[in-house]
């Protein structure tokens, strides 16, 4: 058998459909069999990220960033207590990897600063730069109390005086 490639092949971005036929001793040639890829190198865009305290959680949020060729696949988030530039910094970690374009962050000190920045990556596993850095000082709210109950029903107390006599309440 022999394979031969054509010389058309490009590396511009986009869907590319390969076909093969075989070629046999006796100059035979296969049915034609194709398969189809998307090349893409291209990076996304970087997201533009926004950040606000809602009740005990600072919600990191962002429109869709963009993507020429695959499409978007998902988000990797980051967060840190000091400011960051790169996600490889000391001190930074995943908050979460999602495809959605919100995330919740939860685990929170109040009087403390958060930073956060994110990372679009493509459904061919590109990641764009990194995004602008948020940061948010957090106040964190006291949990409510719940109301004691009062009990049901009638409570009997019973005293003793020093005379020994003894008196019960019934409330």
């Amino acid at each position: 058998f022999s394979i031969t490639i054509g010389n058309d092949c490009t590396t511009a971005q986009g869907q590319k459909t390969i076909y093969v036929q075989l070629v046999d001793g006796a100059n035979k040639w296969s049915n034609t069999a194709s398969a189809t890829t998307t090349y893409d190198t291209n990076a996304p865009n970087a997201p533009v990220i926004s950040a606000t305290q809602q009740g005990n959680a600072i919600k990191v949020s962002w429109p869709a960033s963009s993507d020429s060729v695959a499409g978007i696949k998902e988000y990797i988030v980051y967060k840190s207590t000091k400011s960051f530039s790169e996600t490889t910094n000391t001190g930074v970690s995943i908050l979460k990897i999602t495809p959605n374009l919100s995330v919740d962050d939860n685990v929170l000190a109040d009087k403390e600063t958060y930073y956060h920045r994110a990372v679009a990556v493509d459904k061919a596993g590109n990641k764009s730069t990194v995004s602008n850095l948020v940061s948010v000082t957090v106040s964190l709210q006291p949990k409510e109390e719940e109301p004691q109950k009062q009990p049901k029903g009638e409570i009997k107390i019973s005293v003793k005086n020093f005379a020994g006599e003894e008196t019960t309440l019934v409330k």
